[in-house]
């Protein structure tokens, strides 16, 4: 860290570096996990309850696919980094997107669009009970409701970060200056 800073150029290198050095550490593996087991208890989920969701029949298949692109996503992101970990120039490397990666990243956005409209507009809609039209077995509606807000939690949450570490680089960034 002490390195990172003294060969900095200025607050934004520094942040950059930091960053970097953080992504590269053990809490990424971590991280790593975290954001596999996500996708697979959304396809696990999705397949469980596949035809328990007369209210919206595609809550189910919007988990599955979500999950199963999601694991697409995180494997290619993560055999990209592989491959270019030996490289000399492997930040640059890393810092390119691939047409892989953006056409993914697209139907992912899309698929989450999509999925949104799924699930909110059933919000209210919907009952517990199996005996009626509008059934939707409660595990797979709530999990489904909640792995989405939560979503907009964790952007709302990145947002606020993001704001106070920049403002906290601002005004302790001048305390060295005159």
């Amino acid at each position: 860290m002490k390195s990172a800073r003294s060969e900095s150029h200025g607050n934004v290198d520094f942040a950059r570096k930091f960053c970097t050095i953080i992504i590269g550490t053990i809490g990424c593996t971590i991280m790593l996990g975290i954001a596999m087991a996500i996708p697979i208890a959304m396809i696990v989920i999705g397949v469980l309850f596949k035809n328990d969701c007369k209210a919206e029949y595609y809550i189910p298949i919007y988990l599955i696919v979500a999950g199963s692109f999601g694991i697409l996503k995180t494997l290619s992101s993560l055999l990209q980094r592989c491959m270019n970990k030996n490289k000399e120039n492997a930040e640059e490397e890393n810092a390119k997107t691939n047409p892989f990666d953006s056409t993914l990243n697209c139907f992912l956005f899309a698929w989450f669009i999509a999925g949104n409209v799924w699930i909110y507009r059933t919000y209210n809609h919907w009952s517990p009970d199996p005996t009626v039209s509008n059934y939707c077995h409660p595990m797979l509606y709530y999990f489904a409701f909640w792995v989405t807000t939560a979503t907009y939690i964790m952007m709302g949450a990145i947002c606020c970060c993001t704001c106070c570490l920049g403002i906290g680089i601002a005004i302790f960034g001048r305390r060295g200056r005159p």
